[in-house]
């Protein structure tokens, strides 16, 4: 490969350095090509540059094999080209960075247009200035990523801590509602306490009033058990007395069992009242009904004896209808003896026994 791919120059001197060397820049360093560049070191007693110049060296990066030509080649502005021409020794030249070249021997070539080397100098510039823009912005967009990702990771923290944030909000207003719950609690348990406490103070109050009355009794019952009788005489009484409510006891017994047999003859006497009553009722009641029928007889055997009277001369069928009511008004009449008879004797036993139950 030429020597040109291992050369780098500063931005805006790529024109320069394609001025100055030309075609050379082609040629290799291959030692085995037929034509390339040899050594060729800086030697102490090679002429210098006119006062002021500086050389191309500065502003390029090439191999070794380059320095001493280099060296000897000049960077001017293109107005000090000129005159300063004359001051070049031998294999000397100046050039300015638009490619204005000023040779020792009085060569001059103007800046009309860059040459090929020029150009590929600039566009390896240009490539390597895009490699490093591309660096720059791959550092650029690593550090844009990173950033991205701190971004993002604090995003997600921010985030985590607002929820964790929120949970302790929500904690904390669960702590809050048990809190008030717990004073409510509190308060409801203390207003409950205040009670009880007055109710004790209440009790114990009446206790003490009690545990009072209680100790003046016992001083009293003191007072009375020294001034009682003798045991022996209350125990002869108490003797006397339980024998008497024994007795009072087996009297009062055979009262309620004499009282109880009464009580029992007595409801058997008004329940056989009771059917006295109704059977008296119904015979009442079979009376009136006899003695309407009687009535009715009655009316019918004058009716027969009207109509006997009225009928004396009618056959032996009237005489036979005659007979059989008559014989009707004969049974009607001792059905009525037999009923008073029977009302009779209801009457006498109910008065027997409204007598016995007085």
């Amino acid at each position: 490969p030429s020597v040109l791919e291992q050369i780098s120059v500063e931005r805006g001197y790529e024109t320069a350095l394609g001025a100055a060397l030309g075609e050379d820049l082609d040629v290799p360093l291959d030692r085995s090509a037929p034509v390339h560049w040899g050594e060729s070191a800086v030697k102490p007693g090679d002429a210098a540059l006119p006062k002021g110049v500086r050389s191309l060296a500065s502003v390029v990066r090439a191999p070794a094999q380059l320095a001493r030509r280099l060296a000897q080649i000049g960077i001017v502005d293109a107005a000090d080209g000129r005159h300063l021409q004359a001051q070049l020794a031998p294999g000397q030249r100046l050039v300015s960075r638009d490619g204005a070249l000023w040779r020792w021997d009085g060569l001059t070539a103007s800046a009309d247009a860059p040459t090929a080397a020029a150009q590929r100098l600039a566009q390896k510039n240009r490539l390597a200035e895009l490699d490093a823009e591309a660096m720059q912005a791959t550092r650029v967009v690593r550090e844009a990523e990173e950033a991205l990702a701190r971004a993002e990771q604090a995003m997600r923290q921010a985030s985590e801590a607002e929820r964790n944030a929120r949970q302790a909000g929500r904690d904390a207003q669960h702590a809050l509602d048990d809190a008030r719950n717990a004073l409510a609690e509190a308060e409801k348990a203390g207003g409950e306490l205040a009670s009880r406490r007055a109710a004790l103070d209440d009790a114990r109050a009446r206790i003490v009033d009690s545990h009072e009355e209680t100790q003046a009794a016992f001083l009293e019952a003191e007072e009375m058990l020294r001034d009682a009788p003798d045991l022996g005489d209350l125990q002869l009484q108490l003797e006397q007395a339980s024998a008497s409510v024994a007795r009072d006891r087996a009297t009062l017994a055979d009262t309620r069992a004499v009282h109880d047999g009464l009580r029992r003859e007595a409801e058997a006497r008004m329940r056989r009242l009771d059917a006295i009553g109704t059977e008296r009722k119904n015979w009442l009641e079979r009376a009136e009904n006899a003695s309407t029928q009687i009535a009715a007889l009655g009316e019918r055997k004058a009716e027969a004896e009207a109509e006997r009277e009225r009928l004396a001369d009618a056959p032996d069928e009237i005489d036979a209808k005659r007979r059989a009511l008559l014989s009707q008004l004969s049974e009607a009449e001792a059905l009525r003896q037999a009923a008073g008879d029977r009302l009779q004797e209801a009457e006498t036993k109910q008065a027997e026994l409204d007598k016995a139950a007085t």
